[in-house]
């Protein structure tokens, strides 16, 4: 029987995208997720940083993605997240940042940038629809694409510019198979839990039988084993430490949140002084104005009027 080998562990996934033998499952990935059709199809890829294992072994806390130019030029960054922080987002615009302008070099003008693509796949929630939200509106979160793109005269500042966003949790392993991405979305999600005899006769397709061989060997090949579990073990860390950020944040916010309050609440006990403030002066001017007409009264000794 297979061991659990969840693709979604970063030595895993990187075996699965970044070896030259495993380059038609990455064309396919990207095809998928690209939603490429026919003559715009990526047929060949470079890998920029191949799969290695002395990469994972020289730093248990390393964050392995792979990047990856196809036959036009563009670039591809592709990475797996387990856990999700309050600044995932940054971090997303940052590495694409990092890839788009680095193969600028000294005296290199803009025309040597090229299309940079960014592909994440999270296992937890990034972004949610709103409470209430029916299951039409949740399957939209499965992939989200993002672009700069102007909302009033509705046109795209550049196409350089693309990041997509695959969350698992969106993904329903009982909703109907319909193409590459959803294969891929299913594998991710339930790879760890099926062997390949008993794969779906709708995900039987080269690409994802040869993913599930990588899980296999993973489950055979005792280096490797020994290689994913240390892996396994720091993606555990990292999560605990995620989690308890998450906490501390939480707690940071329900202060803030308090603190609000109480400001509000001083605020307003400001506001009822400022009008006491206001009452008292307008009592003491008229006192003074009494005080005035009694000293005009003794001074000029005036009889009140009967």
């Amino acid at each position: 029987m297979r061991k659990i080998i969840k693709p979604t562990i970063d030595c895993v996934f990187k075996a699965i995208f970044g070896t030259e033998e495993n380059k038609p499952l990455l064309i396919n990935f990207l095809n998928a997720v690209l939603g490429l059709k026919k003559h715009q199809k990526i047929k060949e890829v470079h890998i920029l940083n191949p799969y290695n294992e002395k990469e994972f072994q020289d730093d248990k806390l390393s964050i392995i993605d792979i990047k990856a130019t196809d036959e036009r030029g563009k670039f591809h960054q592709i990475e797996v997240q387990i856990s999700v922080y309050r600044w995932l987002a940054e971090r997303m615009l940052f590495n694409w940042a990092s890839i788009y302008h680095s193969p600028l070099t000294s005296g290199q003008d803009y025309t040597q940038l090229k299309p940079t693509i960014s592909i994440w796949l999270l296992e937890d929630t990034l972004f949610s629809p709103e409470k209430g939200a029916g299951n039409l509106e949740k399957t939209k979160y499965q992939h989200l694409n993002f672009k700069p793109y102007d909302l009033n005269v509705k046109i795209y500042l550049s196409n350089h510019f693309d990041i997509h966003i695959l969350q698992l949790p969106f993904f329903s392993s009982d909703q109907m198979i319909r193409d590459d991405i959803d294969r891929w979305l299913y594998f991710f999600k339930e790879g760890h839990n099926i062997e390949i005899k008993d794969l779906p006769e709708n995900l039987k397709t080269k690409e994802i039988m040869k993913a599930m061989e990588t899980l296999n060997h993973f489950s055979n090949d005792q280096k490797a084993y020994l290689l994913y579990q240390e892996r396994l073990e720091a993606a555990r860390v990292a999560s605990t430490w995620q989690s308890l950020l998450k906490q501390k944040d939480s707690e940071i916010q329900m202060k803030d949140s308090e603190i609000q309050i109480k400001d509000s609440e001083i605020q307003m006990k400001d506001s009822e002084i400022q009008i006491k403030d206001s009452e008292i002066q307008i009592k003491d001017s008229e006192i003074l104005k009494l005080k005035s007409l009694v000293q005009r009264y003794e001074k000029n000794q005036i009889k009140p009027r009967s």
